[in-house]
């Protein structure tokens, strides 16, 4: 079992590591250094703006915007 979660928790890592490459190559987004299974994204656009664009995009995020 204890193989089996190291297994999960190195493919959670890469998949994290990937998606934050991903995201600081396209340019306009601050991704701050993560050790959990999600990425924190500061944008330069209103966040409301940028979760409603990328949502029709059929990705989905969480917004903390206020």
């Amino acid at each position: 079992m204890a193989d089996e979660v190291a297994s999960v928790v190195r493919q959670v890592v890469a998949e994290r590591d990937r998606v934050a490459t991903a995201i600081r190559a396209l340019g306009g987004f601050e991704v701050a250094p993560a050790e959990a299974n999600f990425l924190w994204v500061r944008t330069k656009g209103p966040a409301v703006a940028v979760k409603r664009q990328l949502g029709e995009r059929g990705i989905l995020v969480r917004s903390f915007h206020q």
